[in-house]
């Protein structure tokens, strides 16, 4: 079964999966097939909103008790994280800034994913800012402690890097593509600005800095669990600690 679709508007699209709506349009041509109680759908469409535009890919899904799913890629072309992450500004943080990568060979599995490889980075754009609310640094214990003294709201910074693998159970993570190893320098995955602060007739110099030490790598059962119970506490209010 073939379906194609042109300039679908995603304000009507967005209500039917029970998300706020936004404005853009979507376009792609996908056949759909079925062998052994596995759908496989394949082709490509674009999505077309938040300043810039999403490519999909071709992805499958198997139901069952145990629902598995896929897809081989996700691109990100000059995407405005501020229109992307405002919409969560009261529940977290939002984030502007220039967004590219992509998100390739993903696998969900037995209620969390199995394999992945990633790499989102920032690239400057013009009339595109480079800043994170506080919101998303607030449960950083050292962040907090500055931004209660000096009043802070909104951290610049130079560059997001993520890269990540997941692959036979085993997950590695740095600032370069895809997890690989690198320098110290290399792996930062968020370098803030310098910021010069003022307090009681003193300059002090902060800048947010979060890297990795070499490539983070380990079993991704127990790096999955973390992450569950960070959101789960995002969610609750209390702070974030990730293992």
């Amino acid at each position: 079964m073939a379906i194609s679709f042109e300039d679908i508007d995603t304000r009507y699209v967005a209500g039917e999966f029970g998300i706020d709506a936004f404005e853009g349009d979507v376009d792609g041509e996908y056949t759909v097939s079925l062998s052994e109680g596995r759908f496989d759908i394949s082709g490509g469409g674009v999505l077309t909103a938040f300043g810039g535009d999403i490519s999909f890919g071709s992805f499958y899904f198997v139901p069952g008790k145990y629902p598995e799913f896929g897809f081989d890629s996700v691109e990100f072309h000059d995407v405005d994280l501020m229109l992307m992450t405002a919409p969560f500004e009261d529940i977290a943080a939002s984030i502007s800034g220039n967004l590219q990568g992509y998100i390739r060979d993903f696998k969900w599995s037995y209620g969390s994913p199995s394999a992945f490889r990633i790499w989102l980075h920032s690239e400057p754009f013009p009339g595109r800012e480079q800043r994170i609310t506080a919101g998303v640094v607030n449960t950083i214990e050292e962040a907090r402690k500055h931004m209660d003294t000096f009043n802070l709201e909104i951290f610049d910074y130079k560059y997001i890097h993520i890269g990540a693998k997941l692959e036979r159970g085993i997950v590695q993570i740095s600032g370069l593509p895809e997890g690989e190893p690198g320098t110290a320098e290399q792996n930062v995955l968020l370098m803030g600005d310098r910021m010069f602060l003022f307090s009681l007739g003193k300059i002090s110099i902060f800048r947010m800095i979060i890297r990795v030490a070499g490539a983070a790598r380990g079993d991704w059962p127990t790096v999955w669990g973390s992450i569950q119970r960070a959101i789960e506490n995002i969610e609750s209010g209390e702070g974030l600690e990730v293992e």
